[in-house]
């Protein structure tokens, strides 16, 4: 026969208390129904998709920042560049050798005997001018130069030259032939004129190579040369 345990006296037991749990209530907002997320639970949905993609965005926005950045600097070195290459020009232009006819002067015309034009080359400028030549001519004619004359060779004094800055150098060219009675009597009458006309070419102290072109006529009313409207020019 089976024994029973007794129970000693203040020892009894009781069973363990249940706590009952009920799933969270719906919370209600507007027209429709928020269920509040657990404790603890993972976002879903937008918001997950958004934190997954914000570092990405994150990297985008600050590569265009660099870009941008880098792309300014570019700019502003370029610009200073720019600005140091103008003012070294400036000063080139400023300080280089010019130049130019300051004179012509006819010689004595007479037949049999080769017109001649004395021409004065001034440097403007204030740097010397070197390595100066002139290649001229002394055409007698009864129409004006073509666009392109032809500047042949002088028969006078082309050789190399200095010029100092405010100072002028002579140079002589002469016809190419004696000259007939009646050309000399053509040219007395206003019906034929001298042309005067040459390249002259040189190279200023800072390297670079220069040339101007000159071009006059004997104006025999104002007893003097009288510059072409074209052929004249400084470069």
């Amino acid at each position: 026969m089976a024994k029973r345990r007794s129970r000693r006296p203040g020892k009894e037991a009781h069973p363990a208390p249940r706590i009952a749990t009920q799933p969270s209530a719906p919370i209600q907002q507007g027209a429709g129904i928020v269920t509040p997320l657990s404790q603890g639970a993972a976002p879903s949905g937008p918001s997950r998709s958004f934190n997954s993609i914000l570092p990405v965005l994150i990297s985008v926005v600050s590569l265009l920042i660099s870009s941008y950045s880098a792309f300014q600097a570019t700019k502003s070195a370029s610009a200073a560049r720019d600005s140091a290459t103008a003012a070294t020009e400036n000063i080139r232009v400023g300080q280089r050798a010019f130049l130019g006819v300051q004179k012509l002067t006819l010689g004595e015309v007479s037949e049999g005997q080769p017109a001649s034009v004395e021409v004065q080359v001034e440097n403007s400028g204030r740097t010397p001018a070197i390595n100066m030549t002139i290649q001229s001519r002394l055409d007698y004619r009864d129409s004006a130069l073509p666009e392109n004359p032809d500047y042949g060779r002088s028969a006078g004094n082309d050789s190399v030259a200095t010029v100092l800055p405010g100072a002028s150098h002579p140079n002589i060219i002469f016809g190419e032939r004696g000259l007939l009675p009646a050309e000399v009597q053509a040219f007395k009458d206003l019906k034929s004129k001298f042309y005067a006309y040459g390249l002259i070419r040189y190279e200023d102290v800072f390297g670079t190579r220069h040339t101007t072109r000159f071009c006059g006529w004997y104006n025999i009313a104002k007893k003097s040369f009288t510059f072409c409207d074209s052929h004249n020019e400084m470069k």
